[in-house]
């Protein structure tokens, strides 16, 4: 079997996707972005539904899970389709295995809402990987679903239906994060900048256009 693992750097962005040398390392750093760090770098945010998940093989040798959504709502991003293909670096297909610290992981069927940068070929990828992609979920105690972040261990399977509920305290529910989210991208780009991220790209994701994708 060959067996990569990468050493995925997720700094502020991680949105470069590229996947680095090969190293047997096992840390993984990952600066935390504010939620409106997350909007203003994004190309698109949407939320939508899983309805296939598989892995694909490219030219290096590295296997991707790409995950397609039906999207149901454009939070960012004017020329989204209504159905697209998120990749995510990392998967297993065939004697081929590559593993990814922070990798964002998804199951058919999983109702999400995720940051998306539009990278290499133009390909969607979730914004510092896991970290750029949140799954709904509604408590048996709730009237409301709330969104959650989940990095589950290479080894462990996923599905989405399985995801332990936080303590109620620690919710976040997913209508008033979302519409923090229109807040933030209803004003201008403030213009400021974020560590790791060209001026360029972000003046190019954030034309007003851009930012008001209803």
């Amino acid at each position: 079997m060959q067996r990569r693992t990468i050493q995925a750097l997720a700094i502020a962005l991680a949105i470069a996707v590229s996947a680095g040398a090969p190293s047997t390392a096992q840390a993984t750093t990952f600066v935390p972005l504010s939620t409106e760090n997350l909007a203003d770098v994004s190309t698109a945010i949407v939320e939508g539904t899983v309805t296939s998940v598989r892995a694909e093989l490219d030219a290096k040798d590295r296997v991707w899970t790409v995950a397609t959504v039906d999207v149901a709502r454009r939070v960012k991003g004017a020329d989204v389709a209504d159905t697209i293909d998120v990749w995510s670096l990392g998967g297993s297909i065939g004697l081929y295995t590559t593993h990814i610290e922070g990798q964002a992981v998804f199951s058919e069927g999983e109702h999400l809402l995720v940051f998306l940068h539009e990278g290499e070929a133009g390909k969607y990828v979730p914004v510092g990987k896991f970290l750029g992609k949140l799954t709904f979920r509604r408590a048996p105690d709730e009237a409301r679903e709330h969104l959650m972040r989940w990095h589950p261990r290479p080894e462990w399977s996923f599905d989405h239906r399985f995801l332990p509920h936080p303590a109620p305290e620690r919710r976040v529910f997913a209508e008033d994060f979302i519409q923090g989210v229109q807040d933030h991208l209803a004003a201008p780009w403030d213009g400021q900048a974020i560590p790791g991220v060209s001026s360029d790209l972000l003046q190019r994701v954030n034309t007003p256009e851009n930012r008001s994708a209803r």
